[in-house]
C-alpha cells in the first residue's frame, strides 16, 4: 500500500495516526494529537454531566499538543483527575460519598456495580498515577514517562468515563 492509501485508511477509521515518508524504503507512523483531541471532545460532549471531568480530560490532551510545551506529568495527573471527578459525581448521584478516587474504587467494589476486572483496571490506573514520580505526588526526580504513556492514560480516562456514563444511561438511574 502507498503512504496515501494507508493515511486514507487511518483517517477513515479515525485512528489518530499518520504515515510520514522517511525515504524510498522506510516510513514512520506518527500520532496526530489534534485529531485525537477532537475525537475525545466528540465523545465527551455526549452528555457527560460533570463539567470538571470534561475540563480535566480536555486539559490533559492539551498538555500534549504543543511540541514545545509538552507536559506529560500534568497530562497523566489530569487524566486521573477527570476519572475521579466523574466517579465522585456518579457515586454522589447514587447517595454514596467518595472523597478520593481510592475511596470511589472501594465503594464500587462494595456496590458490585461493575465487573471486578474493570474495577481492578481502574485501581491499577490510579496506582500508576500515585506511584509515578511527580505525577501523583512530588518527588526529588522526574519520572521517565513519554507522550505515548500520557496519551494512553488519557484514552483510558475517556474510556472509563464513557463506560460509567453509558452504564448510567442504560440503567436509567
Amino acid at each position: 500500500m502507498s503512504k496515501n492509501e494507508v493515511n486514507k485508511l487511518l483517517t477513515y477509521h479515525n485512528v489518530g495516526y499518520e504515515v510520514e515518508k522517511q525515504s524510498d524504503r522506510a516510513a514512520r507512523v506518527v500520532v496526530k494529537y489534534t485529531a485525537l483531541i477532537k475525537d475525545n471532545e466528540r465523545i465527551l460532549s455526549a452528555g457527560v454531566p460533570y463539567a470538571p471531568a470534561v475540563q480535566a480530560i480536555t486539559a490533559a490532551k492539551e498538555a500534549l499538543i504543543d511540541p514545545k510545551k509538552i507536559d506529560v506529568a500534568t497530562s497523566v495527573s489530569l487524566s486521573v483527575a477527570a476519572v475521579e471527578a466523574y466517579l465522585r459525581g456518579w457515586l454522589d448521584a447514587k447517595g454514596q460519598k467518595a472523597p478520593t478516587l481510592g475511596e470511589a474504587i472501594k465503594t464500587l467494589r462494595k456496590l458490585a456495580s461493575c465487573p471486578l476486572h474493570i474495577i481492578a483496571a481502574l485501581e491499577q490506573f490510579y496506582i500508576y498515577r500515585n506511584r509515578t514520580e511527580n505525577v501523583g505526588h512530588g518527588a526529588p526526580k522526574f519520572a521517565e514517562i513519554t507522550r505515548e504513556d500520557a496519551l494512553l492514560c488519557n484514552e483510558m480516562a475517556v474510556s472509563f468515563i464513557n463506560y460509567f456514563h453509558r452504564k448510567e444511561r442504560l440503567s436509567g438511574n
